[in-house]
């Protein structure tokens, strides 16, 4: 995931974004179990996060519930890869 991340922010700066300012950051979920994804949602949203989209409904039953958070934030490499790592392990 640090190389993604990696990846990311390296697009962000030669797009000319800069590391100084608050910018909206988004994370990506997806979950099997609604209950799990609403759980995780009301933590999320305790520590600051806003729902962007949550789709609870499905079109087949192979396909996964999509959860969307975000807030601005001062990009930084470091805990930008904290905050994956862990939200990952809490999501999972």
């Amino acid at each position: 995931m640090k190389y993604l991340n990696r990846i990311v922010i390296g697009l962000f700066r030669a797009m000319g974004g800069s590391m100084k300012n608050k910018h909206p950051v988004t994370h990506w979920f997806y979950f099997q179990k609604k209950e799990d994804l609403l759980k995780f949602e009301n933590y999320m949203n305790q520590i600051g996060f806003s729902t962007i989209d949550k789709r609870l409904a499905r079109k087949t039953p192979m396909e996964h519930l999509l959860f969307i958070i975000g807030r601005d934030e001062k990009l930084n490499e470091d805990s930008i890869n904290f905050d994956t790592k862990e939200f990952i392990k809490l999501a999972t």
